[in-house]
């Protein structure tokens, strides 16, 4: 019936229920929608905006790289083998760098170095007309080319370069040139995070992609056409997708960061919206329905008991459960929720209560292990404190952090004075700068150990020997030096140095004996003959001129004999002096010519170079040098005999002399090689070395400002190069050739 009480309320709750939830969900539905795509785009934007910030940074840390090499190293004014070293350095340390050139005033490369090529002097090549030399040479700033594919290595790169500038005179020097990978790029935007399946690429101002999660689409050529305005667009993939950009301009190109979504996920929060409220109009129409079947029965008793149920459950009590009715309803689900809803919060109080114990045995654990670190900290602090030796604790830039008590006391300095001050102030002013070149090759690994002397606050040179090792001090990465001085282990090697020369000057005294020997023996027998001559006055004049030509020859063979025997003994400080390479060699010779007459099966040869320039040096430990690796060589061909070759040359990049003494005896194990240098290093028996002789000729081919290097294997025999400058370091030579002055400690 029209009238009938079950029919008005039907249409009450159907208007009540379905009416205002299909306005709601129309209208919360548009505004979803609409503050969704709002909400994405920002989102897009500010993830876009971050993206660029990041790649901004990217670049500004690449120029500021090469900026530092020219701030910290003078790069440009440097010597050549400085310059490599450096370059070379930053290239490994670099993944981003591909390939870095040091170009002249006049476009040519000075030095190139790359990742996948190896570059001689003959591929150097002029890059005058290019604009990576052009633009900052004739502009004086930094220079950003377009990003361009490289068909070697099958990945983007771009260009920058710098000019580097003259500091006294103020004019550019030189221009570093670096190619960098694009391929960072790729890193970064693969770890941007965007909600919804969303994505972060880079594209060129040509509409290609140059930087994306999925390297293929890069390597393939993948273009787009940019919006020309922000929304719903077809994507990368075709798709229907949610599109930002953001641009960044470097040099004369630009760049877009592209951050996108696809539709269908950046919008499904309304289109669930959407979906639950038909759900929910639907339901509404059908609780209509049922309320007006069942109006008539007791709802009200089990609503009051649940109601009880939830103070209680209010109150503290997880037990509550209610009666759930015979009648499977809408109030039998919710009884039977509210059963689940009491037995999870009581589950949930008693796995608080568990976690409640595991947290405070935790905590008890965690003061335990606290107060072990602070018995362990403050037993390090007193082996910190105990050791005799200088302790040293360095940042990653080689600042001090940390010193302990013999250094404060041995060297004069507060720890104050020496906090966060460079390391290199506790060494000597005329060998900082080497100092600095060993800490850079500790911190990038090379080396771990050095032998620069410590310099005390009144001046005073402690000679040390220093180890290095990597840790963590407070919590971040540092080093560990270790300073040992050596002072009476320098005295006792310069004891047996001494030791050692006697012993050559006694066995060059005991040849040059039967040097002399020979020629005085001819002196006296013609002295007497001529004598005998002038008493029977039947002198013949001829062979009286003869003979006394003879007595004046072997004269003075003696006295050069005795002459480079006095030389070799001096024990003088060495004296620099203007000599020829060749007559050093030859007169080395000379000297210990009767000692290689004993030398069976062993034959020396000569290949001296012509018109070799002069060179500044110490004549005197030079001849030790020579006579030191002829013994050596003499030893590695026993008994068997071989050959042994002496060549000198010129190097004119350099300008170093270069002296070669090979042999063809048994090589040097390849084990062994990086060790022979090392003071009291022998593979001889005991009794028959020192394991001095090559640490001597290290330390004075060191002194002299040059290099010595050991080539062997069982082919070829064994090969000593040495390079001398034609002129020594400004720093006095040491007294003592045997002490070792390389740069790092072999």
């Amino acid at each position: 019936m029209i009238n009938g009480l079950r029919f008005r309320l039907t249409l009450i709750f159907i208007g009540l229920a379905v009416s205002p939830a299909i306005l709601v969900g129309a209208i919360i539905g548009q505004r979803s929608y609409s503050d969704l795509q709002e909400q994405n785009l920002v989102l897009q934007h500010e993830v876009a905006s971050s993206a660029r910030i990041e790649i901004m940074a990217l670049f500004e840390g690449w120029e500021n790289d090469l900026l530092l090499l020219d701030d910290v190293y003078r790069i440009g004014a440097i010597e050549y083998k400085e310059q490599r070293t450096i370059l070379n350095t930053m290239l490994l340390s670099r993944q981003a760098y591909q390939e870095i050139a040091l170009l002249n005033t006049e476009g040519m490369e000075i030095i190139r170095l790359s990742r996948s090529e190896v570059f001689l002097e003959d591929d150097l090549e002029s890059r005058s007309e290019n604009e990576e030399f052009q633009f900052p040479f004739l502009h004086g700033t930094t220079y950003i080319s377009t990003i361009r594919f490289d068909d070697t290595i099958r990945e983007p790169l771009i260009t920058i370069s710098i000019p580097l500038f003259d500091r006294h005179k103020g004019r550019i020097e030189s221009v570093l040139v670096a190619d960098l990978r694009i391929k960072t790029i790729w890193d970064l935007v693969a770890n941007i995070d965007l909600p919804n399946k969303g994505i972060v690429y880079v594209v060129d101002q040509t509409g290609r992609v140059v930087a994306h999660r999925n390297p293929a689409i890069v390597l393939s050529g993948t273009t787009i056409a940019l919006p020309v305005r922000e929304g719903r667009v077809e994507g990368l993939s075709g798709m229907d997708v949610i599109i930002t950009s953001e641009y960044l301009q470097l040099g004369d190109q630009t760049l877009f960061i592209v951050g996108e979504q696809p539709a269908s996920a950046g919008l499904e929060k309304a289109i669930n919206s959407l979906r639950i409220t038909v759900v929910i109009t639907s339901s509404a129409l059908a609780l209509a329905l049922i309320l007006v079947v069942f109006i008539t029965r007791q709802i009200v008793k089990p609503i009051e008991k649940l109601s009880a149920s939830t103070q209680a459950i209010s109150g503290g009590d997880f037990s509550q459960q209610v009666e759930i009715p015979p009648i499977n309803d809408e109030i039998a689900d919710l009884s039977h929720s509210f059963n689940i809803m009491a037995r999870a919060l009581k589950d949930r109080e008693e796995k608080l209560q568990i976690q409640n114990v595991t947290l405070q045995t935790e905590i008890a654990t965690r003061v335990r292990a606290g107060e072990a670190m602070r018995e362990s900290q403050k037993n390090l602090q007193t082996l910190f404190d105990s050791i005799d030796d200088f302790l040293f604790i360095l940042d990653e830039k080689g600042n001090i952090v940390r010193v302990n008590p013999v250094v404060q006391k041995r060297l004069g300095y507060l720890e104050t004075e020496l906090l966060n001050r460079s390391i290199l102030q506790v060494h000597p002013p005329d060998r900082r700068d080497e100092a600095a070149a060993i800490v850079a090759n500790i911190l990038a690994g090379k080396i771990n150990s050095c032998l620069i002397p410590l310099m005390a606050r009144d001046c005073t040179l402690i000679p040390v020997e220093t180890k290095i090792t990597h840790g963590i001090w407070d919590g971040r990465n540092a080093l560990f030096g270790i300073s040992r001085d050596i002072s009476e282990r320098k005295r006792t090697e310069n004891v047996l140095i001494a030791s050692q020369k006697m012993a050559g000057i006694g066995r060059l005294a005991a040849g040059m004996a039967h040097e002399i020997n020979s020629p005085l023996q001819l002196v006296t027998g013609l002295s007497e003959r001529l004598t005998r001559q002038v008493n029977a006055d039947d002198i013949e004049k001829e062979q009286y001129l003869t003979d006394l030509g003879r007595i004046n020859k072997s004269g003075w063979r003696i006295a050069n004999i005795i002459r480079s025997l006095l030389t070799y003994a001096r024990q003088t400080a060495n004296e620099i002096d203007t000599h020829q390479l060749n007559e050093i060699i030859e007169e080395t010779l000379f000297m210990i010519e009767h000692q290689m007459k004993s030398w069976d099966n062993i034959t020396i040869r000569k290949e001296l170079a012509q018109d070799l320039p002069p060179i500044r040096c110490d004549g005197n430990t030079i001849t030790q040098v020579i006579i030191n690796l002829l013994e050596n060589a003499r030893d590695a061909m026993l008994p068997d005999g071989g050959k042994i070759t002496i060549r000198t040359g010129y190097d004119d990049r350099r300008k170093h002399l270069i002296l070669q003494i090979h042999n063809t005896g048994d090589p040097i194990p390849a084990e062994i090689q990086s060790k022979i240098f090392e003071p009291f290093f022998t593979t001889k028996e005991i009794g028959k070395g020192t394991g001095l002789g090559l640490s001597i000729v290290h330390g004075i081919i060191a002194a002299h400002g040059g290099e010595i290097a050991v080539e062997s294997n069982p082919a070829e025999g064994t090969t000593f190069n040495i390079q001398l400058p034609e002129e020594p370091p400004p720093a006095d030579l040491p007294v003592n050739p045997g002490e070792n002055h390389s740069r790092y400690d072999s």
